[in-house]
């Protein structure tokens, strides 16, 4: 199933450079209703954590900026997540 991930102002403001807090993180535990670990390549849902889900390249390339304190803009992606 695929889903659109919208990373908004808001998320940039309020994560942090931490896998459950990061901006990608709350932008995906909004639109699944569930909490989310995020790597740099990849997230886990924290109730299934062996269901990994791959980021698209534009959102690992947002994570990488993101940790290394480079400035980042609201942008949406599509994830394909299991059903």
């Amino acid at each position: 199933m695929r889903k659109l991930i919208r990373v908004t102002r808001e998320d940039i403001r309020r994560g942090a450079a931490s896998g459950k807090t990061c901006p990608i993180a709350r932008a995906v535990s909004r639109v699944l209703g569930e909490a989310v670990f995020v790597t740099p390549w990849a997230l886990f849902p924290e109730a299934t954590p062996w269901q990994t889900t791959n980021l698209p390249t534009r959102a690992v390339k947002f994570v990488r900026a993101f940790d290394n304190h480079r400035p980042v803009k609201p942008f949406n992606f599509y994830l394909e997540v299991p059903k």
